[in-house]
């Protein structure tokens, strides 16, 4: 089956070159596409002239944010690409590994993302995410020590055995047969909680399966958000949005 590569970037042209040598290098009958989420003229005049050299598909942007980027890029895949793979993230992974068949059916792809030595997937189980409701205090109070508290709570629960639940939202592997009427993601969230929104989607929306492949993928963390988040402050300013949204669209399921 055709592979279809997304990649969001914001400032990130540097990474463009690696990203797309690594596919080229470990996968067979791929299409490229980038979406610019636009950051200046000249940020977005290198994109083009960069993408247009190596073949990857442009589309030009504002800064609306990762997720409702990624959902004005599938909605083009899902008119122009029939029974495909789509994998859908940032600039900052760079593929190690990708097998030339994949199981077809209605399935998520459970990568290896890793972060120098450690794995990231799963990045949450069915254990783990019934914690969740807890970050209402993070919100409630905007505290980062709460916020530190409880995400440390969920990580302890991470060590118990339970079925994944969220994956990795550096990149998002699934058959093009998730696709529905219904958005991935949240188009009114600028940054953060992408895997839960995910996850939710697939519970919800595409009942699909998880299935674990031999995928590996190297994952530059925080390089596509380190010129925003200066501090655990920013951090929490930009998380807060993200999660509400999170909760608001998927409370009612």
């Amino acid at each position: 089956m055709r592979k279809i590569f997304i990649a969001v970037n914001y400032n990130t042209s540097r990474l463009i070159e690696g990203w797309h040598d690594s596919i080229k290098k470990t996968c067979e009958d791929n299409v490229l596409y980038v979406v610019d989420n636009f950051h200046s003229e000249l940020e977005r005049g290198r994109v083009i002239t960069i993408c247009r050299s190596l073949g990857i598909h442009v589309l030009e942007s504002e800064n609306v944010g990762y997720g409702r980027a990624l959902n004005k890029c599938l909605s083009i895949v899902k008119s122009e690409h029939k029974d495909c793979i789509i994998v859908a993230g940032n600039l900052d992974v760079t593929f190690l590994k990708f097998p030339s068949d994949l199981p077809v059916g209605n399935y998520v792809y459970v990568c290896k993302a890793m972060e120098g030595s450690k794995d990231r997937n799963p990045f949450l189980t069915t254990l783990q995410s019934k914690f969740l409701f807890l970050h209402k205090f993070s919100m409630s109070f905007d505290n980062i020590f709460i916020l530190t508290a409880v995400t440390f709570l969920i990580k302890i629960a991470g060590i118990f055995p339970s079925k994944l639940w969220a994956v990795h939202g550096s990149a998002f592997c699934f058959n093009s047969s998730l696709l529905s009427d219904i958005n991935i993601f949240n188009d009114n969230t600028f940054l953060y909680s992408e895997e839960l929104e995910f996850a939710s989607y697939v519970e919800h929306i595409s009942k699909s399966e998880f299935k674990l492949i031999d995928i590996t993928y190297q994952h530059e963390a925080h390089a596509a958000t380190s010129s925003i988040i200066k501090k655990k402050r920013d951090f929490l300013a930009i998380w807060k949005p993200g999660f509400a949204n999170w909760q608001k669209r998927w409370s009612h399921k």
